[in-house]
Order: structure tokens, then sequence, then C-alpha cells
């Protein structure tokens, strides 16, 4: 079983989402397993291992199963040891390497190049929420290059479906990779619980290259 990776932004909720990561290929691979988000219907977790692709942020391989969770028991572990055999063969298959990677933040500089991250969102006013709350109307997050520009991670506009009850979005740190100049930077989403607090907060990882292409922007980033 690997080791769960420590998020200090994430340490005082008790329903956190969590994150193993288990090892990095040499073309974009991470593999991991994954606990959360909770599930408020029947005090379930929602529990994931896999094989993820940070060049299409997609899970090329995953088996993933919501467990009731029972007093005294580790049913993150219990349910990667089911899966442990199906997930070294997909390490096999990826050519993925057993790599523990700490939790950096940012801002870092790599290479002499400074790199950020900027987050800028747009709340609903509480007149127009059904719930009197500002939930975030629409989000964008991107990685700031000193040397490369701007490159947009994440953006949610307002006619998605995805804002409802959305309280907040953070970036909680990054993976670097070990092979190459690439890293999964780690977005935790926090929604209003079904009733109210506790809310649920989810995990999602999105991959970036830092080499030059033209994905990068030369312009200043622009709001969503």
């Amino acid at each position: 079983m690997p080791g769960r990776l420590e998020i200090p932004s994430l340490a005082s909720s008790p329903a956190a989402p969590e994150l193993y990561p288990v090892g990095w290929s040499r073309d974009g691979k991470l593999a991991l397993a994954m606990a959360g988000p909770w599930s408020d219907g029947f005090g379930g977790l929602e529990v994931t291992v896999g094989i993820y692709d940070l060049r299409t942020d997609r899970y090329l391989w995953s088996r993933s199963e919501s467990i009731e969770c029972e007093e005294g028991k580790d049913i993150v572990a219990l349910f990667w040891h089911r899966q442990a055999r199906a997930m070294a063969a997909q390490m096999r298959r990826h050519r993925i390497v057993s790599i523990l990677t700490p939790l950096r933040t940012f801002p870092y500089v790599l290479d002499g190049d400074t790199v950020d991250i900027a987050v800028q969102v747009e709340r609903l006013r509480a007149e127009e929420s059904d719930w009197c709350l500002p939930f975030i109307k629409s989000a964008a997050v991107w990685v700031v290059s000193s040397g490369l520009g701007t490159k947009t991670l994440f953006r949610l506009a307002a006619r998605d479906s995805g804002h409802i009850g959305l309280l907040s979005v953070a970036v909680a740190g990054f993976l670097e990779s070990p092979f190459e100049r690439r890293i999964a930077v780690l977005l935790v989403h926090t929604h209003m619980g079904w009733e109210g607090p506790p809310n649920t907060e989810s995990l999602s990882i999105i991959g970036c290259s830092l080499v030059d292409s033209l994905r990068w922007s030369k312009q200043a980033a622009k709001a969503p």
C-alpha cells in the first residue's frame, strides 16, 4: 500500500479527499490511488486506483468502487490489496517506476524559471442564489512562468453545470515528475454539503508540461 500524500490545506477537513501517488513514467503517466469524495447519502467513500495520463488529464486505466465505511477497517488499503495484481500489470504495461514524490507548493524555481499559479473566480450575488450564498459563477486557473508566459489549466464558465453549489476552487500544490519538465497540479473543489455543512471536497489532477509549446501565451492571463 503506497503512503498517503500529506496535503496541509486539507488537514483540518474531517472528510477530505486522499491521494496516494505510486509512480511515474517517462512520458507523463502517473500511477495513483485516490479516496474521496465522501458520499453524503450513505456514509461511503469512493476509492479509485488507476493510471492517469497528465498529457490528456484522463485515466488510461482505472478501477473504482463506492465502499461503505466500517469502524476499524482501512477500506482504502483493502481495496488496494484487491487491485494490487491488476495495478502491477498496468504499471509494467505503461513502464511506470515506483517513486515517491513529495507535495510541493507555488511559487518555485526550475532551472532559473519562476513558476507560479493564479486563480480567479467570479461569484454569484447572494440574491442570485437559491441558498442566498455567494456560489462561484465562473473560475479560471493559470500557470504563470517567468520564461514561458501563461497557460490555462482549468476554466469553468457560467454556463457549465460544475459551478452549481461550488463554494471555492483552490490549488493545494503539485507533484513534480522525476523524469521530465512536467508537473501534476492538485486542484481542490469545495461544494456545499447535501444539507449544508459539512461541505464536500473533491480533488482533481491537472497535468502541465513546463516546456515551450503553442499552449503557452506571452499575454497576461484573462478572466473567465
